[in-house]
Protein backbone atom coordinates (compact mmCIF):
# COMPACT_ATOMS: atom_id res chain seq x y z
CA UNK A 1 0.00 0.00 0.00
CA UNK A 2 1.16 3.55 -0.74
CA UNK A 3 0.78 4.63 2.90
CA UNK A 4 3.17 1.87 3.97
CA UNK A 5 5.73 2.58 1.25
CA UNK A 6 5.75 6.27 2.13
CA UNK A 7 6.94 5.41 5.63
CA UNK A 8 10.03 3.78 4.16
CA UNK A 9 9.12 0.13 4.53
CA UNK A 10 10.90 -1.66 1.72
CA UNK A 11 13.21 1.26 0.91
CA UNK A 12 15.01 1.87 4.20
CA UNK A 13 16.48 -0.73 6.53
CA UNK A 14 17.75 0.70 9.85
CA UNK A 15 20.18 -2.20 10.24
CA UNK A 16 22.07 -0.98 7.17
CA UNK A 17 22.55 2.44 8.78
CA UNK A 18 23.70 1.81 12.32
CA UNK A 19 20.19 1.00 13.56
CA UNK A 20 18.93 4.56 13.13
CA UNK A 21 15.15 4.78 12.74
CA UNK A 22 15.62 8.02 10.83
CA UNK A 23 18.22 7.91 8.03
CA UNK A 24 21.46 9.59 9.14
CA UNK A 25 22.61 12.65 7.24
CA UNK A 26 25.68 11.56 5.29
CA UNK A 27 27.81 14.67 4.70
CA UNK A 28 30.93 12.98 3.33
CA UNK A 29 32.04 13.89 -0.18
CA UNK A 30 34.63 11.13 -0.46
CA UNK A 31 34.36 8.25 2.05
CA UNK A 32 37.32 6.09 3.05
CA UNK A 33 37.71 3.07 0.76
CA UNK A 34 38.75 -0.23 2.41
CA UNK A 35 41.34 -1.18 -0.22
CA UNK A 36 42.31 -0.49 -3.85
CA UNK A 37 40.57 -3.59 -5.17
CA UNK A 38 37.22 -2.68 -3.61
CA UNK A 39 37.58 0.96 -4.67
CA UNK A 40 38.25 -0.11 -8.27
CA UNK A 41 35.16 -2.35 -8.30
CA UNK A 42 32.98 0.42 -6.89
CA UNK A 43 34.20 3.01 -9.37
CA UNK A 44 33.69 0.52 -12.21
CA UNK A 45 30.11 -0.13 -10.96
CA UNK A 46 30.98 -3.81 -10.48
CA UNK A 47 30.19 -3.51 -6.78
CA UNK A 48 27.78 -1.25 -4.90
CA UNK A 49 29.30 1.34 -2.63
CA UNK A 50 29.67 5.05 -1.97
CA UNK A 51 32.57 6.47 -4.00
CA UNK A 52 32.25 10.22 -4.48
CA UNK A 53 29.48 12.77 -3.90
CA UNK A 54 29.18 13.72 -7.55
CA UNK A 55 28.28 10.11 -8.40
CA UNK A 56 25.57 9.97 -5.73
CA UNK A 57 25.48 9.34 -1.99
CA UNK A 58 23.58 7.31 0.66
CA UNK A 59 20.87 9.94 1.29
CA UNK A 60 20.07 10.12 -2.43
CA UNK A 61 20.07 6.31 -2.65
CA UNK A 62 17.55 6.00 0.19
CA UNK A 63 15.26 8.50 -1.53
CA UNK A 64 15.74 6.82 -4.91
CA UNK A 65 14.62 3.45 -3.59
CA UNK A 66 11.48 5.04 -2.16
CA UNK A 67 10.67 6.80 -5.44
CA UNK A 68 11.20 3.64 -7.49
CA UNK A 69 8.89 1.63 -5.25
CA UNK A 70 6.15 4.28 -5.31
CA UNK A 71 6.19 4.60 -9.11
CA UNK A 72 6.63 0.89 -9.78
CA UNK A 73 9.89 1.66 -11.59
CA UNK A 74 13.00 -0.48 -11.88
CA UNK A 75 15.28 2.37 -10.85
CA UNK A 76 15.28 6.07 -9.92
CA UNK A 77 17.73 8.86 -9.42
CA UNK A 78 17.72 12.25 -7.75
CA UNK A 79 19.08 15.45 -9.32
CA UNK A 80 20.03 18.84 -7.93
CA UNK A 81 17.02 20.38 -9.71
CA UNK A 82 14.29 19.60 -12.20
CA UNK A 83 16.19 21.43 -14.94
CA UNK A 84 19.34 19.40 -14.22
CA UNK A 85 17.25 16.27 -14.72
CA UNK A 86 15.73 17.67 -17.93
CA UNK A 87 19.17 18.46 -19.38
CA UNK A 88 20.66 15.07 -18.55
CA UNK A 89 17.65 13.07 -19.73
CA UNK A 90 17.01 14.77 -23.04
CA UNK A 91 20.62 15.30 -24.12
CA UNK A 92 21.25 11.60 -23.42
CA UNK A 93 18.15 10.20 -25.11
CA UNK A 94 18.09 12.51 -28.14
CA UNK A 95 21.40 12.36 -29.98
CA UNK A 96 22.83 15.07 -32.22
CA UNK A 97 20.75 15.34 -35.39
CA UNK A 98 17.74 13.60 -33.84
CA UNK A 99 14.39 15.06 -32.86
CA UNK A 100 12.22 15.41 -29.76
CA UNK A 101 8.44 15.76 -30.08
CA UNK A 102 6.68 17.58 -27.26
CA UNK A 103 3.96 20.13 -26.47
CA UNK A 104 4.25 23.91 -26.29
CA UNK A 105 1.84 24.18 -23.38
CA UNK A 106 4.16 23.31 -20.49
CA UNK A 107 6.65 24.79 -18.01
CA UNK A 108 8.35 27.84 -19.51
CA UNK A 109 11.81 26.77 -18.31
CA UNK A 110 11.55 23.53 -20.27
CA UNK A 111 10.44 25.41 -23.39
CA UNK A 112 13.35 27.81 -22.98
CA UNK A 113 15.87 24.97 -22.67
CA UNK A 114 14.48 23.22 -25.75
CA UNK A 115 14.47 26.36 -27.90
CA UNK A 116 17.99 27.43 -26.90
CA UNK A 117 20.42 24.93 -25.33
CA UNK A 118 18.85 21.81 -26.82
CA UNK A 119 18.91 23.15 -30.38
CA UNK A 120 22.35 24.74 -29.85
CA UNK A 121 23.56 21.21 -29.06
CA UNK A 122 22.46 20.04 -32.51
CA UNK A 123 19.11 18.56 -31.56
CA UNK A 124 15.74 19.33 -33.13
CA UNK A 125 12.40 19.87 -31.40
CA UNK A 126 8.87 19.79 -32.81
CA UNK A 127 6.20 21.44 -30.66
CA UNK A 128 2.65 20.13 -30.89
CA UNK A 129 0.15 22.98 -31.18
CA UNK A 130 -2.82 21.02 -29.82
CA UNK A 131 -1.58 18.34 -27.37
CA UNK A 132 -5.13 17.02 -27.03
CA UNK A 133 -5.22 16.04 -30.71
CA UNK A 134 -3.66 12.57 -30.93
CA UNK A 135 -3.64 12.80 -34.72
CA UNK A 136 -1.18 15.71 -34.53
CA UNK A 137 1.23 13.65 -32.41
CA UNK A 138 0.89 10.80 -34.90
CA UNK A 139 1.65 13.10 -37.84
CA UNK A 140 4.74 14.75 -36.31
CA UNK A 141 6.47 11.65 -34.88
CA UNK A 142 8.68 10.16 -37.62
CA UNK A 143 11.75 8.00 -38.15
CA UNK A 144 14.07 10.73 -36.85
CA UNK A 145 12.16 11.13 -33.58
CA UNK A 146 14.23 9.80 -30.67
CA UNK A 147 11.83 10.54 -27.80
CA UNK A 148 8.48 12.05 -26.82
CA UNK A 149 8.10 14.39 -23.81
CA UNK A 150 4.67 15.00 -22.30
CA UNK A 151 3.76 17.21 -19.35
CA UNK A 152 0.59 16.02 -17.60
CA UNK A 153 -1.07 17.88 -16.00
CA UNK A 154 0.49 20.75 -17.92
CA UNK A 155 1.82 24.00 -16.50
CA UNK A 156 0.08 26.39 -16.13
CA UNK A 157 -3.33 25.37 -17.58
CA UNK A 158 -3.56 21.98 -15.82
CA UNK A 159 -4.24 20.35 -19.18
CA UNK A 160 -4.46 16.60 -19.79
CA UNK A 161 -3.79 14.48 -22.87
CA UNK A 162 -4.84 11.00 -23.96
CA UNK A 163 -1.75 9.37 -22.50
CA UNK A 164 -2.64 5.86 -23.60
CA UNK A 165 -2.83 6.90 -27.27
CA UNK A 166 0.47 8.81 -27.15
CA UNK A 167 2.13 5.83 -25.45
CA UNK A 168 0.95 3.64 -28.31
CA UNK A 169 2.57 6.04 -30.81
CA UNK A 170 5.85 5.82 -28.86
CA UNK A 171 5.61 2.02 -28.70
CA UNK A 172 4.98 1.72 -32.42
CA UNK A 173 8.21 3.66 -33.09
CA UNK A 174 10.13 1.94 -30.26
CA UNK A 175 11.07 5.27 -28.67
CA UNK A 176 10.89 6.33 -25.01
CA UNK A 177 7.99 8.38 -23.68
CA UNK A 178 9.00 10.71 -20.84
CA UNK A 179 6.17 12.10 -18.72
CA UNK A 180 6.52 15.09 -16.42
CA UNK A 181 3.97 14.44 -13.64
CA UNK A 182 5.14 17.24 -11.30
CA UNK A 183 1.59 18.54 -10.79
CA UNK A 184 0.06 15.23 -9.67
CA UNK A 185 2.39 12.73 -8.00
CA UNK A 186 0.54 9.97 -6.16
CA UNK A 187 -2.67 10.50 -8.17
CA UNK A 188 -1.23 9.90 -11.65
CA UNK A 189 0.97 6.88 -12.44
CA UNK A 190 2.40 7.38 -15.95
CA UNK A 191 4.15 4.00 -16.03
CA UNK A 192 0.77 2.29 -15.69
CA UNK A 193 -0.32 3.99 -18.92
CA UNK A 194 2.70 3.18 -21.06
CA UNK A 195 5.28 5.82 -20.14
CA UNK A 196 8.96 4.81 -20.18
CA UNK A 197 10.28 7.40 -17.72
CA UNK A 198 8.55 9.50 -15.08
CA UNK A 199 10.09 12.91 -14.42
CA UNK A 200 9.23 15.36 -11.64
CA UNK A 201 10.46 18.55 -10.12
CA UNK A 202 11.04 17.36 -6.56
CA UNK A 203 10.93 20.83 -5.05
CA UNK A 204 7.12 20.65 -5.02
CA UNK A 205 4.91 18.15 -3.18
CA UNK A 206 7.76 15.89 -2.07
CA UNK A 207 9.40 18.91 -0.43
CA UNK A 208 6.49 20.36 1.60
CA UNK A 209 8.35 23.30 3.10
CA UNK A 210 9.56 24.67 -0.23
CA UNK A 211 13.16 24.58 1.02
CA UNK A 212 15.07 22.52 -1.55
CA UNK A 213 15.65 22.27 -5.29
CA UNK A 214 15.35 18.66 -6.51
CA UNK A 215 14.60 16.70 -9.66
CA UNK A 216 13.51 13.06 -9.99
CA UNK A 217 13.62 10.50 -12.79
CA UNK A 218 12.17 6.99 -12.48
CA UNK A 219 12.43 4.28 -15.12
CA UNK A 220 14.39 1.32 -16.48
CA UNK A 221 18.01 0.67 -15.53
CA UNK A 222 19.08 0.46 -19.18
CA UNK A 223 18.25 4.17 -19.56
CA UNK A 224 19.16 5.40 -16.08
CA UNK A 225 22.53 3.65 -15.64
CA UNK A 226 24.31 5.32 -18.61
CA UNK A 227 23.13 8.74 -17.40
CA UNK A 228 24.14 8.05 -13.82
CA UNK A 229 27.63 7.02 -14.93
CA UNK A 230 27.92 9.76 -17.55
CA UNK A 231 26.23 13.16 -17.73
CA UNK A 232 24.95 12.94 -14.14
CA UNK A 233 28.52 12.82 -12.85
CA UNK A 234 30.10 15.09 -15.47
CA UNK A 235 27.49 17.84 -15.07
CA UNK A 236 27.65 17.77 -11.28
CA UNK A 237 23.92 17.08 -11.21
CA UNK A 238 23.35 15.11 -7.95
CA UNK A 239 21.26 16.66 -5.17
CA UNK A 240 22.88 17.50 -1.85
CA UNK A 241 22.57 15.06 1.09
CA UNK A 242 20.57 17.62 3.07
CA UNK A 243 18.04 18.24 0.28
CA UNK A 244 17.64 14.48 -0.23
CA UNK A 245 17.17 13.95 3.50
CA UNK A 246 14.51 16.68 3.71
CA UNK A 247 12.56 15.16 0.81
CA UNK A 248 12.71 11.71 2.43
CA UNK A 249 11.18 13.12 5.60
CA UNK A 250 8.61 15.13 3.63
CA UNK A 251 7.44 12.14 1.62
CA UNK A 252 6.20 10.39 4.75
CA UNK A 253 3.20 12.72 4.81
CA UNK A 254 2.79 13.01 1.02
CA UNK A 255 -0.48 11.10 0.81
CA UNK A 256 -2.15 12.93 3.69
CA UNK A 257 -1.15 16.33 2.34
CA UNK A 258 -1.97 15.68 -1.29
CA UNK A 259 -5.43 14.30 -0.62
CA UNK A 260 -6.31 17.26 1.60
CA UNK A 261 -4.85 19.79 -0.84
CA UNK A 262 -6.49 18.17 -3.88
CA UNK A 263 -9.89 18.10 -2.19
CA UNK A 264 -9.52 21.77 -1.26
CA UNK A 265 -8.43 22.68 -4.80
CA UNK A 266 -11.57 21.07 -6.24
CA UNK A 267 -13.74 23.08 -3.82
CA UNK A 268 -11.92 26.35 -4.62
CA UNK A 269 -12.12 25.69 -8.38
CA UNK A 270 -15.88 25.15 -8.15
CA UNK A 271 -16.26 28.28 -6.01
CA UNK A 272 -14.27 30.40 -8.51
CA UNK A 273 -16.24 28.99 -11.44
CA UNK A 274 -19.45 30.35 -9.91
CA UNK A 275 -18.00 33.80 -9.18
CA UNK A 276 -19.26 36.62 -11.45
CA UNK A 277 -15.83 38.30 -11.65
CA UNK A 278 -14.08 35.17 -12.90
CA UNK A 279 -14.05 34.62 -16.66
CA UNK A 280 -12.82 31.00 -16.79
CA UNK A 281 -11.41 28.32 -14.50
CA UNK A 282 -8.89 25.63 -15.48
CA UNK A 283 -9.09 22.46 -13.38
CA UNK A 284 -9.70 18.98 -14.84
CA UNK A 285 -11.60 17.86 -11.75
CA UNK A 286 -14.52 20.15 -12.67
CA UNK A 287 -17.34 18.48 -14.61
CA UNK A 288 -17.39 21.50 -16.92
CA UNK A 289 -13.74 20.97 -17.90
CA UNK A 290 -13.11 19.62 -21.41
CA UNK A 291 -10.54 17.32 -19.75
CA UNK A 292 -12.97 15.91 -17.18
CA UNK A 293 -13.34 12.56 -18.98
CA UNK A 294 -9.53 12.22 -19.07
CA UNK A 295 -9.31 13.11 -15.37
CA UNK A 296 -11.82 10.37 -14.55
CA UNK A 297 -9.74 7.90 -16.55
CA UNK A 298 -6.20 8.80 -15.49
CA UNK A 299 -6.63 10.48 -12.09
CA UNK A 300 -9.91 9.25 -10.55
CA UNK A 301 -8.73 9.90 -6.97
CA UNK A 302 -7.73 13.54 -7.44
CA UNK A 303 -6.21 16.10 -9.80
CA UNK A 304 -3.75 17.77 -7.46
CA UNK A 305 -3.63 21.12 -5.73
CA UNK A 306 -2.97 23.45 -8.69
CA UNK A 307 -5.66 25.34 -10.60
CA UNK A 308 -5.75 28.41 -12.78
CA UNK A 309 -8.28 31.04 -13.80
CA UNK A 310 -8.76 34.20 -15.83
CA UNK A 311 -10.29 37.42 -14.58
CA UNK A 312 -12.37 39.82 -16.60
CA UNK A 313 -9.90 42.53 -17.51
CA UNK A 314 -6.14 42.39 -18.00
CA UNK A 315 -2.77 42.85 -16.31
CA UNK A 316 -3.96 45.78 -14.20
CA UNK A 317 -6.86 43.82 -12.71
CA UNK A 318 -4.66 40.75 -12.16
CA UNK A 319 -2.05 42.85 -10.37
CA UNK A 320 -4.64 44.52 -8.14
CA UNK A 321 -6.18 41.15 -7.28
CA UNK A 322 -2.87 39.50 -6.39
CA UNK A 323 -1.69 42.46 -4.33
CA UNK A 324 -4.95 42.33 -2.34
CA UNK A 325 -4.55 38.69 -1.30
CA UNK A 326 -3.64 38.14 2.35
CA UNK A 327 -3.34 34.36 2.83
CA UNK A 328 -2.11 33.52 -0.65
CA UNK A 329 1.53 34.51 -1.20
CA UNK A 330 2.90 35.57 -4.59
CA UNK A 331 5.63 32.96 -5.21
CA UNK A 332 6.58 30.90 -8.26
CA UNK A 333 6.35 27.49 -6.64
CA UNK A 334 3.61 24.92 -6.11
CA UNK A 335 2.81 21.93 -3.94
CA UNK A 336 3.79 23.82 -0.77
CA UNK A 337 1.78 23.42 2.43
CA UNK A 338 1.01 27.15 2.10
CA UNK A 339 -1.24 28.55 -0.61
CA UNK A 340 0.56 30.43 -3.38
CA UNK A 341 -0.44 32.59 -6.35
CA UNK A 342 1.60 33.03 -9.52
CA UNK A 343 1.34 35.28 -12.58
CA UNK A 344 2.75 33.04 -15.39
CA UNK A 345 2.88 35.74 -18.11
CA UNK A 346 5.28 37.75 -15.96
CA UNK A 347 7.28 34.95 -14.28
CA UNK A 348 7.39 31.25 -15.21
CA UNK A 349 6.50 31.89 -18.88
CA UNK A 350 7.97 35.39 -19.24
CA UNK A 351 10.55 34.31 -21.84
CA UNK A 352 7.97 32.85 -24.20
CA UNK A 353 7.17 34.98 -27.22
CA UNK A 354 3.89 36.84 -27.45
CA UNK A 355 2.85 34.43 -30.21
CA UNK A 356 3.63 31.39 -28.03
CA UNK A 357 1.66 32.84 -25.11
CA UNK A 358 -1.32 33.49 -27.35
CA UNK A 359 -1.12 30.00 -28.84
CA UNK A 360 -1.24 28.26 -25.45
CA UNK A 361 -3.80 30.68 -24.03
CA UNK A 362 -1.87 32.52 -21.32
CA UNK A 363 -3.56 35.91 -21.18
CA UNK A 364 -2.78 39.08 -19.23
CA UNK A 365 -5.41 38.14 -16.64
CA UNK A 366 -4.29 34.50 -16.21
CA UNK A 367 -3.45 33.51 -12.61
CA UNK A 368 -2.27 30.17 -11.21
CA UNK A 369 -3.07 29.05 -7.67
CA UNK A 370 -1.44 26.33 -5.62
CA UNK A 371 -3.72 25.34 -2.76
CA UNK A 372 -2.10 24.59 0.60
CA UNK A 373 -3.31 23.10 3.86
CA UNK A 374 -5.28 26.13 5.07
CA UNK A 375 -9.03 25.76 5.62
CA UNK A 376 -10.86 26.07 2.27
CA UNK A 377 -13.37 28.52 3.74
CA UNK A 378 -10.53 30.85 4.79
CA UNK A 379 -9.05 30.65 1.29
CA UNK A 380 -12.37 31.44 -0.38
CA UNK A 381 -12.86 34.43 1.93
CA UNK A 382 -9.41 35.70 1.00
CA UNK A 383 -10.17 35.27 -2.71
CA UNK A 384 -13.54 36.99 -2.30
CA UNK A 385 -12.14 40.12 -0.66
CA UNK A 386 -9.44 40.35 -3.37
CA UNK A 387 -11.93 39.80 -6.21
CA UNK A 388 -14.07 42.66 -4.92
CA UNK A 389 -11.11 44.97 -5.55
CA UNK A 390 -10.61 44.07 -9.22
Amino acid sequence: AIATLLQGHGSYEPGEHGGHLNPPLYLDIAPVQPDIETAAKRFAEAEKGFTYGRKGHPNAQILERRLALLEGAEDAFVFASGMAATNCLLLELVKKGQKLVTQLSMYGGTVGFLKKDFTDAGREVNFICDPFDTREWQAVVDGNTAAIWVEMPSNPKIGLVDMESIAEIARSRDIPLIVDSTFAPLFFKPLDWGATIVFRSGSKYENPGGTSLLGFAMGPKKIISPIRNGRYERYGAPASPMDSWLAEVGMRTLELRMRRQSDSARLIAAWLEAHPRVKRVYYPGLQSSPDYHLARKYMPEGCGAVLAFELYGGRKEAGRFMKSLKIFKHAVNLGDTRSLDTYPAGTTHLKLSKEDLEEIGITDSFIRLSIGLEAPQDLSRDLEQALRKT
